[in-house]
């Protein structure tokens, strides 16, 4: 099998996958005096509201969706706008099978840019997460992908090197990273069949 040891997996888009485009929407709907600017695209709204640094953990839940309501208008409770922000998941079993299939064999740990809310809702509605014995969220380690640190936070838990890992993202610039550190990765298109990748590598059988 190559001599790899782990394998470490961002989640949205790889393992679970998500779409802001109805909750945008939803969010839009609810909101006394909407202004375009923050419901262009997710980036826009992910910019108004200082998403990132709820992602690193710097800012709490609670301060985090006050201000989100305040900044758009929200109409209802901050428990509505969890709701919204929150149900953007839908499972991928493909890939559930296959992370499966590879744990009898290997390691496996998540790391993903991501948020306390976030985490918790994945955690109470699917079962992605139990595959992995190690994760490593940017809101717990205050650092994020495409930054070396929370890499390096990574391999330590599971105590491995880069050249016996492999790293799976949707990102481009995440893959960089890890590879300028040694880790074989795999950037994921929208096309790829992940399993017959991995069989091709020789990380499984057919």
């Amino acid at each position: 099998m190559k001599n790899k040891k782990a394998f470490f997996f961002d989640l949205g888009q790889t393992v679970i996958r998500f779409s802001w485009g109805e909750a945008i929407k939803r969010l839009a709907a609810e909101t006394a005096a909407p202004d375009a600017k923050h419901f262009r695209s997710i980036e826009a709204l992910s910019h108004a509201i200082g998403y990132i640094e709820y992602e690193l953990g710097n800012v709490s839940t609670e301060t985090f969706f006050t201000r989100f309501s305040d900044i758009v208008g929200f109409r209802g409770g901050l428990d509505c706008l969890m709701h919204i922000y929150n149900d953007i998941f839908t499972a991928w079993p493909e890939r559930e099978a296959l992370l499966e299939k590879l744990r009898p064999k290997y390691r496996l740990a998540a790391v993903s840019n991501t948020s306390e809310a976030h985490i918790l809702h994945v955690e109470q509605h699917f079962s992605v997460l139990n595959f992995f014995e190690e994760k490593i969220y940017s809101f717990d380690v205050h650092t994020r992908k495409p930054d070396r640190p929370i890499y390096e936070i990574a391999l330590q838990k599971l105590g491995v090197s880069p050249e016996e890992s492999v790293f799976v993202d949707d990102l481009e610039a995440n893959c960089h990273t890890a590879a300028s550190m040694g880790f074989e990765t795999v950037h994921l298109l929208n096309d790829t069949d992940l399993e017959q990748e991995f069989i091709k590598r020789g990380w499984l059988q057919s």
